[in-house]
């Protein structure tokens, strides 16, 4: 590297010594042609120069540096007039003239390289002037190239050789400086590494707690610490939160151990009760267990259809099959079913379509079996824990213009939920301590499944709610696009169903 970027270093040295020279020479003869031309005067008749004065003009060139040549150029094309230099040596009958104007406007830094009709592959610096009419008008221009003597070096290779001792210099020193600098970072480098690896070593035998301390400052090292110490805490929170799943893996079952086993000692009492002779039951009492035991059977069957549900849309085994979709209608047709429900339970159940009207509103891509339960599991809740007199609201808003969605919100004027159990509302077996205490049916799987669902859409579930005002649960479904295929969101790869009801 040291080598390769000495080489560099030359070579831009050298370019840049070889342009230094160049301006140099051009900045200190700029205002040789204006001298020059103080002594040319154009013919007021034919605006043209006198013969005998350009051949003075160039004996006195050749005379004072053999090396510069005089060129006049026509001003409007850059024709070459007349030329200091013999015919037989020009290879251009014309100079461009972007160079010579871009000298003269005085805007744009030196060097200004300009054409050599003497050797076209070699550009030159230059001084120029403007001859004008006596009316003002452009003329000609009086075109200078500044080459040096061909025979003598240019002042860039006089200068090369002490450049390169200079560099050598500079490359010796430096590769001392860098092996004493990589020794130094190899023992520092070393002390790290031993670190990093007892670290690691502390981990493999179990030791979730390592860390690696005592690295500091911002190269790779440290950035491998700071990576390794991040893995290590989230290995110990995977790990801690195997250990507490597994702990709430033994509590989740012994709730749904008791939670189905009250129905299934119910169905067994009152079977007994039915079959055995002792008992002299009368019709209307054999007609009454029986709808007990029927009741606690369709209970039985839901809790199971609901942990069967929760295992598939959790496995990924169950996609949204969307298609265009009328979300108010599905709304008007959810709310009708549940509308004996809520009636029983002295509860207001109501739609709200927003200002555009349930007819304005846009179609939507979503899956009508899923997105059914959904609505189903939320009003469910709702009804649930509404006393009565209250009020349940279905609400469809359009969502932010740029995300082309519909808003969904379910909302009560119910209990509302506790701060401390809101934040679990969604975990799966979860139930807040009075709902498990008043002993209402279900898992606690409910919201969870909405919530996989919603997902599923491309959605999220959100909840907002205020202790004894009410509960609101949001989400959105995608707008549907004309002439547009509803494509479904997830893995292609998973196997798409219908959720068992």
């Amino acid at each position: 590297m040291l080598l390769v970027v000495g080489g560099l270093y030359v070579a831009l040295l050298s370019r840049l010594a070889a342009r230094y020279v160049a301006e140099d020479l051009q900045r200190r003869n700029r205002g040789l042609a204006n001298s020059v031309t103080v002594a040319l005067h154009l013919n007021e008749g034919t605006h043209e120069l006198s013969a005998a004065a350009v051949r003075q003009l160039f004996e006195a060139a050749m005379t004072v540096n053999p090396y510069i040549k005089l060129y006049f150029l026509d001003a409007r094309t850059g024709r070459i007039l007349n030329a200091s230099a013999k015919p037989a040596e020009l290879r251009l009958t014309r100079v461009p003239l972007g160079p010579v104007r871009a000298l003269l406007a005085g805007r744009q830094p030196l060097p200004i390289f300009g054409a050599d009709p003497r050797h076209p592959g070699r550009p030159q610096p230059f001084s120029a002037a403007l001859l004008r009419t006596a009316g003002g008008q452009p003329r000609h221009y009086l075109y200078i190239t500044l080459a040096g003597d061909p025979a003598a070096p240019p002042p860039a290779d006089l200068r090369r050789s002490h450049i390169l001792q200079l560099i050598l210099r500079t490359l010796a020193v430096a590769g001392l400086a860098v092996l004493l600098t990589g020794l130094l970072l190899i023992a520092l480098l070393t002390r790290n590494l031993d670190r990093l690896t007892r670290a690691v070593r502390r981990l493999q035998h179990g030791d979730y707690s390592a860390r690696v301390t005592g690295i500091r400052g911002r190269d790779e090292l440290s950035d491998l610490a700071e990576a390794f110490n991040a893995m290590a805490a989230r290995t110990e929170q995977a790990v801690g939160a195997l250990h507490r799943a597994d702990a709430l893996r033994r509590e989740v079952l012994a709730n749904i151990s008791h939670d189905l086993r009250t129905p299934l000692t119910s169905i067994e009492g009152y079977a007994e009760t039915i079959l055995h002779p002792p008992y002299e039951l009368t019709a209307a009492e054999r007609q009454r267990y029986a709808g007990t035991i029927l009741a606690n059977t369709r209970h039985l069957k839901r809790m199971v259809s609901e942990l069967f549900e929760l295992s598939k849309l959790e496995g990924q085994q169950v996609l949204p099959h969307p298609e265009p979709l009328a979300l108010a209608e599905l709304v008007q047709d959810v709310l009708l079913k549940l509308a004996p429900q809520a009636q029983a339970a002295g509860l207001g159940l109501h739609p709200d379509w927003g200002e555009t009207g349930a007819a304005h509103l846009p179609m939507v891509c979503a899956d009508a079996g899923l997105l059914e339960r959904v609505l189903q599991n939320l009003l469910d809740n709702a009804l649930l824990h509404t006393p009565a007199g209250g009020q349940v609201w279905v609400r469809l808003r359009p969502a932010d213009v740029g995300l082309q969605r519909i808003g969904v919100e379910v909302s009560d004027t119910g209990r509302g939920i506790a701060p401390a159990d809101l934040p679990f509302i969604f975990d799966r077996f979860y139930r807040a301590p009075r709902v498990r205490t008043s002993q209402q049916p279900g898992l606690g799987l409910g919201l969870a499944i909405a919530r996989r669902i919603v997902a599923l859409h491309g959605g999220e579930l959100t909840v907002h709610s205020t202790e004894g005002q009410g509960t609101c649960f949001a989400f959105s479904v995608p707008v549907h696009e004309a002439g547009q295929p509803c494509r479904p969101a997830g893995d292609s790869h998973a196997k798409r169903g219908a959720v068992t009801q």
